[in-house]
């Protein structure tokens, strides 16, 4: 599902899976951080297969494993995604604070 690949100084990160639109699973979500959090290379490059980038989370995907587990993993599910939820919402204030202030910086 996802697909790791380092060529010098760009590590591109494939989600393929296109039958689903590249949603994620929970383990997908998990190789996806990892992929990212471990790259050595200075540039990630996220990429999807098929027609779509990525839908998001496949809500049908986590409903089977919660309804197979345990209260416990339930709960971590919910964690899981209103943790992800909340840092992209603190990433995106981020980006529209401070975007023009980096516009043009370089290295």
């Amino acid at each position: 599902m996802i697909a790791v690949e380092t060529d010098g100084d760009v590590r591109t990160v494939t989600l393929d899976r296109p039958a689903r639109r590249n949603a994620l699973t929970l383990d997908a979500l998990d190789a996806l951080e990892n992929a990212v959090v471990a790259a050595d290379a200075p540039v990630v490059c996220p990429r999807g297969t098929g027609s779509a980038f990525c839908a998001g989370t496949d809500l049908d995907a986590v409903a089977r494993e919660v309804a197979a587990s345990d209260p416990a993993a339930l709960h971590a599910v919910k964690t899981r995604l209103r943790d992800d939820a909340d840092r992209e919402t603190r990433e995106r204030r981020e980006r529209a604070a401070f975007g023009d202030l980096w516009e043009g910086f370089e290295r």
